[in-house]
C-alpha cells in the first residue's frame, strides 16, 4: 500500500497491559494478520481457530516460541496502529482495500478470542496512530483526528498552525481526558516542517507553543500524567549533509521545554 502522507509509517503502542500486539502490515496468503506472543491468549486463539496452521498446538513452530498469526476481517488492506487495554480488550485501525482506488477506514476489536470489525471511520480520516483510554474514549489521528465514544466516531479539526498543514504522527491521552497529538507542520515539503504539538481540552484542539528548535518533527508522545508529557523526534540540520539530532520535549503542566537527549 502506498503511504497516505509524506514519510508516513505505521505506529503501534501497548497500554499498561500484559498483552503485546505486534502489527504485521503485510498480506499473508491473501489476508492481513496481527500476531500475538507465543503462549499468550492471542496465540491460543490462533491455534484454536486455524487447525493445521503454523503454530498449532504441538507443532515445531509452537514449541520453538514463534509468533502466531491471527485471522482478521480484512482480506486486503493495511493496518497502521494497535493498542491494548488488557489481554481481552484491544483495538486496531487501518484500511480495507475495496478497489484499486477506494479505501475504507476501519476499526477492529479484539475480545480475547478473535478480531472483529467494530466500526468504520469517517471518510478521509486515514488513521495513522491510535490511543485507547477506555472502550468509550479512543482517539485516532492521521489526515484528520477522530474520537470514538463507544458508539460513534466524530471528526475534530486540528488547530491552525502558521507554519502550514499539520501532519500528526502520534497521539496519547491523559487521565483527565486531555489528549495530545504530535507531528510536524509544513508549508511545502517535509524538509520545511517544524515540530508541532496540539492538545485537546475536551472541546477542541489547541496549538501548543514550543521552544524554537528549527526544522524537524515529532514522531512519538507519552503521557505519564497530565503535567508530565514527553514528545520525541528529530531536529533537522541547516545543512542537508549534516546529521539529524535527537529531539526531546517535556511538558510540565505549564510549558514545553527542550531536554538534552543522547545521540546519535
Amino acid at each position: 500500500m502506498p503511504s497516505h502522507h509524506p514519510t508516513s509509517r505505521p505506529r503501534w503502542e501497548s497500554r499498561r497491559a500484559p498483552l503485546l500486539a505486534v502489527l504485521a502490515a503485510t498480506v499473508v496468503t491473501g489476508a492481513l494478520v496481527l500476531a500475538g506472543p507465543p503462549g499468550g491468549p492471542m496465540a491460543s486463539a490462533a491455534s484454536a481457530t486455524e487447525p493445521g496452521a503454523v503454530g498449532t498446538p504441538g507443532s515445531a513452530a509452537s514449541r520453538a516460541g514463534q509468533w502466531q498469526p491471527l485471522p482478521l476481517p480484512v482480506a486486503k488492506g493495511d493496518l497502521t496502529a494497535v493498542a491494548a487495554l488488557s489481554d481481552s480488550r484491544a483495538w486496531a485501525v487501518g484500511y480495507r482495500l475495496k478497489s484499486a482506488t477506494q479505501l475504507e477506514a476501519v476499526a477492529l476489536r479484539w475480545d480475547g478470542t478473535s478480531w472483529s470489525q467494530e466500526s468504520t471511520l469517517p471518510a478521509n480520516s486515514f488513521p495513522q496512530a491510535l490511543a485507547v483510554r477506555s472502550a468509550t474514549d479512543i482517539w485516532t489521528v492521521g489526515s484528520a483526528s477522530a474520537h470514538w465514544d463507544g458508539s460513534t466516531w466524530t471528526t475534530h479539526k486540528l488547530d491552525r498552525d502558521p507554519a502550514g498543514n499539520v501532519v500528526p504522527d502520534a497521539v496519547a491521552t491523559a487521565s483527565d481526558g486531555t489528549a495530545w497529538t504530535v507531528g510536524r507542520a509544513m508549508a511545502r515539503s517535509v524538509k520545511d516542517g517544524v515540530p508541532a504539538v496540539q492538545a485537546w481540552d475536551g472541546k477542541s484542539w489547541h496549538r501548543q507553543s514550543l521552544p524554537d528548535v528549527g526544522k524537524g518533527e515529532l514522531s512519538a508522545v507519552t503521557v505519564v500524567a497530565p503535567d508530565d508529557v514527553w514528545a520525541a523526534g528529530a531536529a533537522y540540520a541547516a545543512d542537508d549533509k549534516a546529521p539529524q539530532t535527537a529531539l526531546l520535549l517535556h511538558w510540565d503542566g505549564s510549558s514545553w521545554k527542550r531536554v538534552t537527549a543522547p545521540g546519535p
